[in-house]
């Protein structure tokens, strides 16, 4: 039997979620080379309950994690098991018209195990659940919480850049075979952007040559993380806006516009240096000072704790062998190590 539509917004009084059966995330997001949806209940007509869907998976945000919750409410839901989809669902008070707002639950937490009924239709590139930007009631979709705290996901693993920027209509690699899941990227380094709230910034790992944008989500506060100079790590949800926030937005193809959306300053991991022993990113005077109060000579132990940033070859001890790679790592203040003074976390 299913379960009640806990969190239902149903103004005709009947639960609408009994219409549907579950389909999975990645058919949803099938597209053409267009990069529109190619489901047949993309853009169906809504006076035709038959027509909704209803997908299950892990939410991957707390709405208040990438919006202002006083004006729009989005949860990115991630298939499990054999469905290697995800999908948007999103609403705004700006389409609600006088409605109640919040039309859907706020409590939604990352880990959760929810399903979601209701109509799908393009967005710049990706197939959403949303209310077609009608106030009638009709159109909202059914929100229901499956189990609480399963757990997230582990993030997929991007090999590289330039695998996830290009389009690729069969998923088998580039941007779409991401849409809408967990994933981090690994060893990227900022090359252009604005380090803040509701900002991007672009990530290379070849130079600059491919560049992926990294959203970095608007609730949260940047302004107490600096932006690594060196490599990093970014676990976030994979998303695509085809054009970037242009306005009107752009008409097809929508080829484009990949990005990772980074919920919150854990979701950078900086690669440390090696010799960066204040942790700021470079290796410079302070951090020499910190070498001379660990250095004690060989076969011997560092003279202070927390010594371990300046042992170099890793043989217990802080000698001349290890001031010897310091100096090939010293690179001055505000300036990042040189790449072979970097350790992957």
């Amino acid at each position: 039997m299913r379960k009640p539509c806990s969190y239902a917004v149903v103004a005709i009084g009947v639960c609408l979620a009994a219409v549907a059966s579950a389909e999975t995330n990645w058919e949803i997001q099938a597209v053409n080379e267009q990069g529109l949806g190619t489901h047949p209940k993309v853009g169906a007509d809504p006076s035709d309950p038959a027509n909704r869907v209803t997908i299950r998976g892990i939410a991957l945000n707390a709405t208040q994690e990438l919006l202002d919750p006083a004006k729009m409410w989005q949860i990115y839901i991630q298939g499990e098991g054999d469905d290697l989809g995800g999908t948007a669902a999103f609403s705004a008070i700006f389409f609600q018209q006088g409605m109640p707002w919040p039309q859907y639950p706020m409590d939604i937490q990352p880990g959760d195990r929810i399903e979601v009924t209701g109509f799908i239709a393009n967005h710049l590139g990706k197939i959403n659940i949303n209310e077609r930007h009608s106030p009638d009631p009709s159109m909202d979709f059914v929100v229901t919480v499956l189990e609480r705290g399963v757990g997230m996901p582990a993030p997929e693993i991007i090999p590289n850049v330039a695998s996830c920027i290009g389009f690729d209509p069969t998923r088998t690699t580039g941007g779409e075979r991401y849409q809408a899941r967990w994933v981090r990227v690994r060893g990227v380094r900022i090359v252009s952007g604005t380090w803040a709230g509701g900002q991007h910034v672009w990530v290379s790992d070849d130079g600059g040559a491919s560049q992926l944008p990294i959203l970095l989500a608007a609730p949260a506060d940047w302004s107490g993380t600096l932006p690594p100079l060196g490599p990093m790590d970014v676990t976030g949800i994979f998303d695509q806006e085809a054009g970037l926030g242009a306005w009107p937005p752009p008409n097809p193809p929508y080829t484009s516009g990949y990005r990772i959306w980074v919920k919150n300053p854990q979701g950078i991991t900086p690669w440390t240096a090696a010799g960066d022993g204040d942790g700021d990113g470079d290796v410079d005077v302070n951090d020499f000072a910190g070498f001379q109060a660990c250095f004690n000579g060989p076969g011997r132990p560092a003279a202070a704790p927390g010594c371990g940033v300046f042992d170099f070859d890793e043989d217990d001890d802080v000698d001349v062998n290890d001031f010897a790679r310091f100096q090939g790592c010293f690179n001055g203040s505000g300036y990042p190590a040189p790449d072979g003074c970097y350790r992957a976390p």
